[in-house]
């Protein structure tokens, strides 16, 4: 049995949420103007989520050893109270999550915490899937494990050759070895999560889930849609697999008796890709009279009326879903299927009937974008039947077609060191088109308008303070955090 310290570390210049873009992990910030500024910050702080991969290493690996967890990102903690913490622990490894916002800051304090504790030093996400022999040479990091960590972490902590270890990168005999990491097919062979390691009263999914304790379920992985600027098909990886239905059902029953979980949030890439399971999920809970609320994503096309019927009445209350473009050409230019409107505002319509919050997210800024599709883009999203909306900017984040796409066209270069790294956000926009009127500043500029023009219509804020989603002791500490921020500029 060995000491085993499992971190989320530290959030480095605002909150970084690693369990996001299939565990790329981003800061979801903004602040060019007042509206996506606040929508943005309120966010950050009200939608504290749990790291999966995480939570699964840390419940597998306490079966043999004494794990010990420090979720330092969604707990607010800095630099200096980790640092205190691992050394009164003693790790003998220290197992750390990563983001592609923060990946150079997280390399530097691992490095500092592996001459402070002694430790072996781990760093696992699919942020370093395309730096893991960066890291090796610019660092002192031992292990980079990428894709999914669990079995790879377990295997090398109870011992075994580094070198016979899927998914690692690391400092062998003859320069840097790495080795391929396969998808774990069986994933009810994995262990329901163990939240009793983690400060699960912490986290949430505010405004959509406001019943607390919350956590996160993971029913399915990968996702087999081709989509190009997509982190879940690269780092997932395009095999779809599936837990069965009673399995996932008898999880909600476990987190419920064990930890008094009220609500979750499904972070599938599709709840509904294979709409036989998610039948056999939503009939599992009115079987057995499970009392949760509880909100998934997935594609409109993946949905039809009756489905969202038995969804709500299984206790679904938010449904996010990626429409991302009005424009069929800019959608098949990133090998998104085009989806018709009709479908599109007729599932929007049902989920409203039924009570269903829906979130609507939106990408601009895709190749092939012009400023009549942005428009048109943003026109869509003010005509939906939409709760919320979300407007982010193209990214192409390493490892994606896109990220190769642009440096094949010249509208980015290739990251070859971590000082290189640009500080992806999702809100900050990266390529440089030949058209140069589609400007990091134009795109930049009409993300913030979109969420002004969408947030800012009386009506809808109206709606909100009505339902009781701006009412709330996170929204207005947060809110007065960020009014602080304007004034002290």
């Amino acid at each position: 049995m060995v000491n085993v310290a499992v971190v989320n570390p530290p959030s480095m210049d605002g909150y970084v949420n690693r369990d996001l873009m299939s565990g790329l992990g981003v800061k979801n910030y903004s602040k060019r103007n007042f509206m996506d500024g606040f929508i943005s910050h309120v966010k950050s702080f009200s939608r504290r989520l749990p790291v999966m991969s995480l939570i699964y290493s840390a419940t597998v690996l306490s079966e043999k050893h004494n794990v010990k967890v420090i979720d330092a990102g969604n707990m607010g903690m800095t630099e200096e109270q980790l640092e205190v913490e691992l050394k009164a622990f003693s790790p003998d490894f220290i197992i750390f999550a990563s983001s592609i916002s923060n990946l150079p800051d997280e390399v530097r304090l691992l490095d500092k915490l592996k001459l402070v504790t002694g430790a072996k030093t781990v760093i696992i996400g699919d942020a370093t899937a395309e730096f893991g022999a960066i890291i090796m040479r610019e660092s002192k990091v031992d292990f980079v494990i990428g894709g999914e960590p669990e079995v790879s972490l377990e295997r090398l902590i109870n011992g075994v050759s580094p070198e016979t270890v899927d998914g690692i990168t690391m400092r062998g005999v003859n320069g840097i070895f790495q080795s391929k990491q396969e998808p774990i097919d069986d994933l009810d062979s994995l262990p329901f999560p163990n939240w009793g390691l983690f400060p699960f009263k912490n986290y949430g999914y505010y405004p959509i889930l406001k019943n607390k304790p919350f956590v996160s379920i993971l029913s399915t992985r990968g996702c087999p849609y081709g989509c190009t600027y997509c982190p879940y098909t690269t780092f997932m990886g395009r095999q779809w697999r599936m837990r069965k239905a009673e399995n996932v059902v008898k999880e909600i029953q476990y987190i419920q008796e064990s930890f008094g979980i009220k609500s979750a949030l499904f972070r599938d890439p599709t709840f509904t890709m294979l709409k036989k399971h998610a039948v056999g999920i939503c009939e599992g809970i009115k079987q057995n009279k499970i009392d949760i609320e509880w909100a998934c994503e997935t594609r409109l096309d993946c949905l039809d009326e009756n489905l969202i019927d038995l969804m709500a009445g299984a206790g679904c209350v938010g449904i996010n879903c990626g429409i991302e473009s009005a424009d069929p050409k800019v959608l098949s230019n990133v090998m998104r299927k085009v989806i018709p409107e009709a479908h599109i505002r007729k599932m929007l319509r049902r989920m409203k009937d039924n009570g269903i919050k829906s979130s609507g997210f939106f990408i601009l800024g895709l190749p092939g974008e012009s400023m009549e599709s942005l428009e048109k883009t943003i026109e869509l999203a003010l005509s939906l039947d939409l709760s919320y909306a979300d407007f982010k900017v193209a990214t192409p984040f390493p490892g994606t077609p896109l990220y190769e796409l642009c440096i094949k066209n010249g509208w980015i270069r290739r990251l070859e060191s971590l000082k290189d790294l640009p500080k992806f956000t999702s809100y900050d926009f990266h390529m440089q088109y030949d058209d140069k009127r589609i400007s990091k500043e134009f795109i930049e500029s009409k993300c913030g308008e979109a969420f002004k023009r969408f947030y800012g219509r009386p009506g809808l804020m109206a709606t909100k303070l009505i339902g009781g989603d701006l009412i709330n002791r996170t929204v207005f500490e947060s809110g007065l955090v960020y009014l602080k921020s304007l004034i002290t500029l």
